[in-house]
């Protein structure tokens, strides 16, 4: 298994963040170069990687307010006031606990305290265009949702409406 921790020293979010963990023959080729990203989830970092594995995402027990991958979408559509303009010292530990340092551009939204918790209004979408489906697992709602459908989608809606994570109205079904 492949683990990198990303933490933060500073005040105003302090821990770990966006930490990867990779397990499989892959594992190492799929985390490489995630120590060195300058923004949280480059195109062609792990979360990127997902579509180009074709790659199902498991919520499990947790809303799609909750789905970073939406972070990413944001991020190569390159959506304004999403990745702070200026950068942050990040410390890294690898998979041995080797530290890395990294200047890294965070996500970032001068409009709102928290665009993710908006995520929630692309569940209409993405179930009614086929991009998640729901199941159980013991007594926990789960979503599986597939990177590629829900990218699609995602960024679509985003082409029509750059802002549309900062309305708190639900997304019109025409646009869709």
């Amino acid at each position: 298994m492949v683990a990198l921790k990303v933490r933060t020293g500073g005040s105003k979010s302090p821990g770990i963040i966006n930490s990867v963990a990779a397990l499989g023959k892959d594992a190492v080729a799929y985390t490489a170069g995630e120590e060195t990203a300058v923004t949280p989830l480059p195109r062609d970092g792990c979360w990127g990687k997902l579509l180009d594995r074709d790659a199902e995402i498991l919520f499990l027990g947790c809303p799609l307010s909750k789905n970073t991958f939406i972070h990413g979408v944001e991020e190569w559509n390159h959506i304004p006031d999403r990745l702070a303009e200026t950068t942050q010292r990040l410390s890294i530990l690898g998979p041995a606990g080797e530290p890395y340092q990294v200047d890294m551009h965070r996500h970032h939204c001068e409009a709102c305290e928290d665009i993710s918790e908006r995520y929630g209004m692309l569940e209409e979408p993405f179930r009614r265009l086929g991009a998640i489906r729901y199941g159980k697992f013991g007594d926990a709602l789960c979503v599986v949702g597939k990177a590629r459908k829900m990218n699609e989608i995602a960024s679509q809606l985003l082409k029509k409406e750059p802002n549309l994570f900062l309305s708190v109205k639900a997304i019109p079904g025409e646009w869709y």
